[in-house]
């Protein structure tokens, strides 16, 4: 009786450890024409790695750069929050190789929306990075 107990025990251990992992729905994967529909959801991307870099004296290439996922015409703009600096310094080590040909990244992360009070001015849309699904340098 004893065995069967523990036996029940850990199944029971095991149930509530799966239904506490978190959700099971799949993250949607989307193009970057469509994160605009996306404000507020979590999503994956793909794109190739870009980085736009201030043309000022002083200025640290790659860490003063934005960094940014291109695919086509459309671009967005990739943040990291506070504790995702290794993802940020991850992406950096591909500063030079962003240059010569397509680095093909897929992040997942959040959409977010920074509204401006300017009459005319658009929300600017961007991908707050939770995790690196991928990186792979293509060559031209």
């Amino acid at each position: 009786m004893r065995g069967f107990s523990g036996i029940v025990l850990l199944v029971l251990v095991l149930t509530l450890a799966l239904l506490g992992c978190g959700s099971w729905e799949t993250v949607p994967t989307v193009a970057l024409s469509e994160l605009p529909a996306w404000v507020g959801k979590r999503v994956v991307i793909e794109g190739c790695l870009r980085f736009s870099c201030p043309q000022v004296p002083g200025a640290v290439y790659p860490q003063d750069c934005h960094v940014f996922l291109q695919e086509s015409e459309s671009t967005v703009h990739l943040e990291f929050p506070q504790g995702g600096e290794d993802l940020r310094r991850t992406l950096d080590g591909y500063y030079e190789a962003s240059f010569t040909g397509c680095v093909l990244v897929r992040v997942e992360g959040r959409v977010m929306e920074r509204s401006c009070n300017v009459p005319g001015c658009v929300p600017w849309i961007f991908l707050e990075v939770v995790r690196i699904l991928g990186v792979q340098e293509m060559r031209p």
